[in-house]
């Protein structure tokens, strides 16, 4: 099993609130997230949602 890291962590990495992370795993963005009781564990090699200025997700145009 790789390494795991809790939704704290994968926040601090990306620089956003833990609950936009805990959202992300509900949300099926994070590949390989596992829930463990009410906590989630997410897999340290997981590519996480792409985070614009200002905290705006980026959207692909069309």
């Amino acid at each position: 099993m790789s390494r795991m890291i809790t939704t704290t962590q994968a926040a601090a990495l990306r620089g956003v609130a833990r609950v936009t992370v805990r959202r992300w795993c509900q949300q099926g963005k994070i590949h390989g997230a596992i829930r463990i009781g009410r906590d989630w564990m997410i897999p340290a090699s997981a590519t996480l949602p792409e985070i614009g200025p200002g905290g705006k997700r980026m959207h692909k145009t069309r």
